[in-house]
C-alpha cells in the first residue's frame, strides 16, 4: 500500500467521504480545511507542537477512518498529522495528534489481549505520578579522535546507547556527546487506578501504568479523576511470556466538571423528573434509604440531605465557601451506626469508605512511597482517603479511634476542604472536597444524657465544631419501641425467606437513589429567595437571644451556614432552581434536633454551643473562675489547704468536692497548679 494512502471497506454513503475507496493525505487535508481551519492557520502562521482533533468529527467525515483509527491507531495518526502539514504547507512541521471524545471506551479491570494495539479510553484516578524528567530520543556523538559526529536513537529507558567505535576512523575509545545537538523530551510517569465510585463491593481497584510526553507532562496531579485515551501495548522489557499490560498515552485531561461516573440515559431522566413533582418525594427518598434499620427518620433524613449536599461558592473576594455537609453519628454499641454508613457508602454516586481503626494518617491524607514505579527507586506521593473522595463523601467508621496526625489532618480537610502533605522532602497540597459522615463510641462504652457530648467522645472541640450536624444516638429501652424494632428485624427475615412482603423492600432501589442524588448534583444549582433569606436570618437571630447569661454563645455563625447548606440540599431534593421558605424551615428543624441534643449546658438546659465549640460551658468556666478565687483567699504562706476549699465552695455552691478535685488534677496536669505537701495547692 503507497505511504500516502490507506484502503477503506467503503461506506453507506451518508458521509462526506462516503464513495472513496482509498484516502490519502491530500484527502485528509480536506478534513482539516473543513473541520479545522483555524488549527491549519494557526500551524501554518506560528508552529504548533500538539493539536487536538475530536473523535466525532472524523466519525461524521468518514466512519471507516473512526475505525481505523480504533484499530490502527499509529498509522492513522501518521496520516491525520501528514494532511495536517499538507493542509498547511508547512513540511517541516511535526505536530502530536491529540484525539478527544470518548472513542472505544472501557474500564481498566477489562483490559484484556484483544485490545492490543488498540486506541482505548479509559477513566480513572491518578494515584501515583513521578517527577517530570529529561528523555534522550537522539543522542549525538562527537569523535575524541577525527571530530566525527554520529547519531543514535535511543529506545531504551535504563542504558544510553553509544557507538562502539567511529564510522569515518574506526576509532573505538568513548565518544563525546555533544549536548547542544541531541534531542531530547519531557517524560513523566504515571499509575491510573480504577475510581472507587466505579467499583462494585469488595473489589480492589486494579491499575495501568503510562507515560506521558511534552505538552501532557504536568497536566495532572495525584488524586485527579481523569479521562485517558491512548494506544494499549505489553510493559516494556518483556523477559518472560507473561506480562502486564501498558499505555501509551495519546491525550489526558482531568474530569473537573464531572460530578461522578453515573450515567444517566433519556428514561432516567424523564423517571426522576416526573418523581420530582411528587408531594411526598423527600418521604418517599427516607423511607428508601436504609430501609432494613428500623426508626432515625431524623438521621436518615439528614444524611440524605448530605448526599445531596449544596454547590460550592465562590465569594466576590475570591475566596471559598463549601458546600458540602459533615455530619457525626455518636452512640452506643449495636445502634446501627456503621449500617447507616454503609448504605451511604453504597448510594452515593461518589464516595469512599474507611475505619479509622485500620487507617493511619498517610491512609487518610497522603503517603510517600518508594518502589520501582517510573523505572527508578524515587519516592512518589499516593493520595489518601479524603484526597480519593474528592467531590464525593467519606464514610470513617469509628473516628474516636483515630491518631493525632490523622485528626490534624482532618481539621485541615473539613473546613479548607484541601490535605497538606510533606514528606520524603516534597511538599504539596491535594484537594478534599467531600462530605464528612463518621461514627464515633463514647468513650466509657455508653452515653450519659446528663453530662457533654464532648466529654464522653474521645475527640477533641476544635474538631467537633467542624461537623454541622451531630447526633448522639442512644440505646434506651422502651417496652413500646423495642416490640416494634423487634417485629421488624423479624418480619424482615421472613421477607427474605419469601413468607412476607413489604417489610424492607425500598420504593426506591439503591441504584435508582444514585441516579436521582447524581442528576440533582449535576443539573440544580438553587438561588436563596428573600423568603428563605429572612426566615434564616430571624431564626438565627432568635437562637443567639435565648438564654437568661449574657455570656454564654446559644450559636455562632457556623450554624447559620450549616442551615443554609441544609435548605439548599432539601431545595435539591425537589429539583427545585430556588429555595424556599419551607426549604428553610425544614433546614432548620434538622439543625434544631443536632443542637437539642448536643448543644445545650447540661447543668442548666440553656443553648450554649461552647459544649462544641470549646467543650467547656460557660457554667463549667464560671466554676473554674470561682474556685481560683476561694483558693486566692485561702492561700497563706503561698498555698491552701485544700479541704478548708472543698468547705468554702460546698457551702457557697460554687462547686461539689467531686469537682473541686477534678479542678485540681486539671490544674496540676497544666502546669496550673502543684500540691507542694501533701493536702494543700498552690497557683504557679
Amino acid at each position: 500500500m503507497p505511504s500516502d494512502e490507506r484502503m477503506f471497506a467503503g461506506s453507506d454513503g451518508d458521509t462526506e467521504n462516503s464513495d472513496d475507496e482509498t484516502i490519502s493525505k491530500e484527502d485528509v487535508a480536506q478534513f482539516w480545511d473543513r473541520y479545522y481551519s483555524d488549527t491549519v492557520a494557526e500551524l501554518r502562521e506560528f508552529g504548533l507542537s500538539a493539536v487536538e482533533v475530536d473523535h466525532s468529527d472524523i466519525v461524521t467525515w468518514s466512519p471507516d477512518l473512526a475505525d481505523d483509527l480504533i484499530t490502527h491507531p499509529s498509522e492513522t495518526m501518521d496520516l491525520l498529522r501528514r494532511g495536517l502539514v499538507y493542509a498547511a504547507d508547512y513540511p517541516d512541521s511535526k505536530p502530536e495528534i491529540r484525539i478527544s471524545g470518548k472513542p472505544n471506551r472501557v474500564s481498566i479491570r477489562d483490559l484484556r489481549d484483544e485490545h492490543m494495539g488498540e486506541l482505548v479510553t479509559l477513566r480513572g484516578v491518578i494515584s501515583q505520578a513521578s517527577e517530570v524528567k529529561v528523555q534522550m530520543d537522539k543522542a549525538v556523538f562527537e569523535c575524541k579522535m577525527c571530530s566525527t559526529f554520529s547519531e543514535i536513537h535511543q529506545y531504551k529507558a535504563d542504558e544510553l546507547a553509544e557507538p562502539k567505535e567511529c564510522d569515518s576512523c574506526g576509532w573505538k575509545t568513548p565518544h563525546a556527546i555533544v549536548e547542544e545537538m541531541c534531542e531530547t523530551s519531557d517524560v513523566q510517569h504515571l499509575r491510573i487506578q480504577e475510581s472507587p465510585d466505579e467499583l462494585r463491593a469488595g473489589e480492589t481497584p486494579e491499575y495501568i501504568d503510562t507515560e506521558v510526553y511534552g505538552d501532557l507532562c504536568h497536566r495532572v496531579s495525584p488524586g485527579d479523576r481523569i479521562t485517558v485515551i491512548g494506544t494499549v501495548r505489553l510493559e516494556k522489557g518483556l523477559d518472560s511470556r507473561q506480562a502486564s499490560l501498558r499505555l501509551d498515552t495519546n491525550n489526558i485531561e482531568p474530569r473537573e466538571t464531572d460530578i461522578d461516573s453515573v450515567e444517566l440515559d433519556t428514561e432516567d431522566k424523564e423517571r426522576i423528573r416526573e418523581e420530582s413533582d411528587r408531594d411526598d418525594i423527600e418521604d418517599a427518598l427516607v423511607e428508601s434509604f436504609a430501609p432494613s434499620i428500623y426508626g432515625y427518620e431524623t438521621e436518615k433524613r439528614a444524611l440524605l440531605y448530605q448526599m445531596f449536599g449544596a454547590p460550592l461558592k465562590k465569594l466576590a473576594d475570591g475566596t471559598e465557601k463549601r458546600g458540602d455537609i459533615h455530619i457525626l453519628l455518636c452512640g452506643d454499641p449495636g445502634t446501627a451506626k456503621s449500617q447507616l454508613i454503609e448504605y451511604a457508602h453504597e448510594v452515593a454516586p461518589r464516595s469512599v469508605h474507611t475505619s479509622a481503626k485500620n487507617a493511619t494518617g498517610v491512609g487518610l491524607t497522603a503517603s510517600a512511597e518508594q518502589d520501582d514505579f517510573g523505572d527508578s527507586t524515587e519516592w512518589t506521593i499516593k493520595p489518601g482517603a479524603l484526597p480519593m473522595a474528592d467531590k464525593g463523601l467519606i464514610g470513617v467508621d469509628e473516628l474516636d479511634k483515630t491518631g493525632r496526625e490523622e485528626r490534624g489532618a482532618l481539621h485541615e480537610a473539613l473546613e479548607q476542604q484541601k490535605v497538606s502533605y510533606s514528606k520524603a522532602g516534597k511538599t504539596g497540597q491535594f484537594r478534599a472536597r467531600c462530605s464528612l459522615l463518621a461514627a464515633a463510641n463514647p468513650s466509657e462504652g455508653r452515653f450519659d444524657e446528663h453530662m457533654g457530648i464532648v466529654e464522653q467522645v474521645d475527640l477533641e472541640p476544635a474538631l467537633m465544631s467542624r461537623f454541622d450536624l451531630i447526633f448522639p444516638v442512644y440505646d434506651k429501652p422502651d417496652e413500646e419501641f423495642d416490640s416494634e424494632l423487634g417485629d421488624h428485624i423479624l418480619d424482615s427475615v421472613r421477607e427474605a425467606q419469601g413468607d412476607k412482603e413489604d417489610v424492607v423492600a425500598p420504593e426506591y432501589p439503591p441504584e435508582f437513589l444514585r441516579k436521582y442524588i447524581s442528576y440533582a448534583r449535576r443539573n440544580v444549582e438553587p438561588a436563596l429567595t428573600d423568603e428563605a433569606h429572612d426566615k434564616l436570618r430571624e431564626w438565627w437571630v432568635s437562637l443567639r437571644q435565648e438564654g437568661d447569661n449574657p455570656d454564654a454563645v446559644p450559636a455562632t455563625p457556623r450554624q447559620l451556614e450549616a442551615a443554609e447548606r441544609l435548605a439548599e440540599a432539601s431545595a435539591r431534593v425537589r429539583l427545585k432552581d430556588e429555595i424556599t421558605e419551607n426549604d428553610a424551615e425544614r433546614a432548620i428543624g434538622i439543625l434544631m434536633s443536632s443542637l437539642l441534643r448536643v448543644g445545650r449546658d447540661p447543668e442548666t438546659g440553656e443553648f450554649d454551643i461552647d459544649v462544641i465549640e470549646s467543650g467547656t460551658t460557660q457554667t463549667q468556666r464560671e466554676r473554674v473562675r470561682s474556685i481560683e478565687q476561694v483558693v486566692e483567699q485561702l492561700t497563706k504562706e503561698g498555698s491552701a489547704p485544700i479541704d478548708e476549699v472543698v468547705d468554702v465552695c460546698i457551702s457557697e455552691e460554687i462547686a461539689t468536692e467531686d469537682e473541686v478535685y477534678e479542678w485540681i488534677d486539671s490544674q496540676k496536669r497544666q502546669g496550673e497548679a502543684m500540691e507542694p505537701t501533701k493536702g494543700e495547692v498552690r497557683l504557679v
